[in-house]
């Protein structure tokens, strides 16, 4: 007769996560992508407000890399030290200050300023959130594999025939 341990008693399985905070993580994003493109179209506006050449139009949407670059290349990992909704949460500020120093300021200066805000807000927003969401979802494992993706099938045609199930 063999005896039974504790090990060979089957595991519960976990509960279900709920996609909640995943899309609330996904919607940060979208929102730091938003608030970074909703200036577009007024710079020239503010360039012809000010008289501002094109030279310092493109100065102006250049320095959205000042705030990218450095953040994201060395600073990367600020969600491994100060946590991923700190982050994310911070990178929401950051595009909202950049937003509003468009709005309450709307001259080519303030312009360059709101850009860097936008460049720190989606390094530290990519960086976080892409992490947070590795966390949060589970891995794309054997069985989502094989199950046929339906995106095909609306982003495309229609009449498409359907996804090969291997």
């Amino acid at each position: 007769m063999s005896t039974l341990t504790v090990a060979d008693l089957p595991l519960p399985e976990a509960p279900p996560a709920s996609k909640l905070p995943a899309l609330a993580v996904v919607l940060a994003l979208f929102a730091v992508a938003t608030a970074v493109n909703l200036q577009l179209p007024l710079y020239a506006a503010y360039g012809d407000q000010a008289h501002y050449g094109q030279g310092l139009r493109a100065l102006a949407f250049a320095t959205y890399v000042v705030g990218l670059i450095p953040i994201l290349a060395f600073l990367g990992g600020l969600s491994d030290a100060f946590g991923r909704k700190a982050m994310v949460l911070a990178a929401v500020a950051m595009a909202l200050i950049a937003t509003v120093v468009m709005w309450i300021w709307p001259t080519a200066q303030a312009l360059m300023v709101a850009r860097v805000f936008q460049g720190a807000s989606v390094a530290v927003g990519a960086a976080a959130c892409t992490a947070f969401l590795a966390e949060l979802l589970p891995p794309a494992g054997a069985a989502a594999r094989a199950r046929p993706a339906p995106a095909r099938r609306c982003c495309a045609c229609p009449a498409s025939p359907p996804a090969p199930r291997w």
